[in-house]
């Protein structure tokens, strides 16, 4: 399998693992005509997001301590491919809540997306830390280690705790996986 068609793999399974959502953008001409005057479904999505952002966030103006409201916030950012939101609000609760597994782990993904990899391995290497039994704190890690480091042993080794806590794959994740950690050796 091609390199491209592997970093594809994997972004696109980081994203359906974590819940992610992608909001597609593309225009709706019907023969070359707009079909109506108002915003598109993509304009909507997002003014839709923005209202989210700002009641949260008038929220958190009365309690800026509230580490639900900042999860909140940065789940609304990390599923809207805002990576640099997702961190500073996830990062804020980490503050408050500094082993949270799943936060560690979704913040480590965003890192991933602004190209801090050794930011990322951290944040998933403490998650593990804490819960050794998160599978997508090993998808991710194993992910980042074969991609950005170019690390196919780490990989493997990350897949292969993954598979074991796992072992009902998507079969073609769980192939792939497999081919990767026989061919790490």
């Amino acid at each position: 399998m091609k390199k491209d068609q592997l970093i594809l793999i994997f972004a696109i399974t980081i994203i359906a693992l974590s819940g992610g959502v992608i909001f597609v953008m593309k225009s709706s001409p019907t023969n070359g005509q707009p079909t109506s005057s108002g915003p598109d479904k993509a304009q909507q999505g997002a003014m839709m997001v923005q209202r989210q952002i700002a009641q949260l966030e008038s929220q958190l103006a009365v309690d800026p301590e509230n580490f639900d409201l900042l999860v909140s916030l940065g789940n609304i950012y990390y599923d809207s491919n805002q990576p640099a939101g997702a961190v500073e609000y996830y990062e804020r609760a980490l503050k408050i809540k500094p082993d949270t597994p799943t936060v560690l782990v979704d913040c480590g993904a965003m890192y991933r997306s602004l190209g801090d990899a050794d930011k990322a391995i951290e944040m998933f290497e403490k998650a593990i830390r804490i819960d050794s039994g998160l599978a997508q704190a090993y998808f991710n890690l194993g992910a980042v280690l074969r991609i950005e480091k170019q690390d196919q042993k780490g990989a493997a080794k990350a897949w292969k705790r993954y598979l074991e806590l796992v072992p009902d794959a998507d079969p073609e994740i769980k192939k792939l996986l497999e081919d990767e950690i026989t061919n790490a050796g």
